[in-house]
């Protein structure tokens, strides 16, 4: 706690210094739940299906071609 202009504040003193750690944990928990979706649990390999929504907005390249749209469009003007 601490007192300003007669008011008394009750806050985490350094609040900037705890976002990093809440998005590292969303973003294991983000990378997790992509492993787990594309996982073949019996086969024990990760199951790349590039037609599939969720990762037509991560993959960047597949097999030595640019597959994202927006690089594909930038390196199109180059």
């Amino acid at each position: 706690m601490t007192q300003r202009y007669g008011v008394t504040l009750i806050a985490l003193a350094n609040l900037p210094g705890r976002v990093p750690v809440h998005a590292s944990q969303v973003f294991s928990g983000n990378l997790t739940s992509l492993i787990e979706e594309f996982w073949d649990k019996n086969a024990k390999t990760f199951v790349l299906k590039p037609d599939d929504e969720i990762l037509k907005g991560c993959l960047i390249t597949h097999e030595g071609v640019i597959t994202n749209p927006d690089l594909q469009a930038r390196f199109a003007k180059a």
